[in-house]
């Protein structure tokens, strides 16, 4: 009688399966982080340079800005309440991230 290989295991599947969900969850949840990091920086470099230093070329509309400041402040804050949230993030980056960023 064959006897099974260890990777075969269900014990060892159902490992690989949380393991696997831990690391979407913690990659997302990270993703979030850096996005609402990289777009805090980039408002307060336009706030300084265009609002204060008065730069030309830091004088542009800011609401586009604004706004995709507070959807990454709420979705920030959403998905570190709840983990499907956090999961579903993951896909901002094709639905929120891409257009905001040709938009702006």
């Amino acid at each position: 009688m064959p006897s099974k290989k260890p990777a075969d295991s269900p014990f060892l599947a159902e490992a690989f399966g949380d393991a696997m969900a831990a690391e979407t969850l913690r990659n997302a949840r990270a993703l979030n982080r850096v996005r609402l990091a990289a777009l805090s920086a980039f408002l307060l470099l336009h706030l300084v340079l265009g609002g204060v230093l008065k730069q030309p070329e830091w004088r542009a509309p800011m609401a586009g800005l604004a706004l995709y400041w507070v959807v990454a402040l709420v979705l920030f804050a959403a998905a570190h309440k709840r983990e499907r949230l956090a999961r579903l993030s993951g896909f901002m980056v094709g639905f929120l991230d891409t257009p905001m960023v040709f938009l702006i």
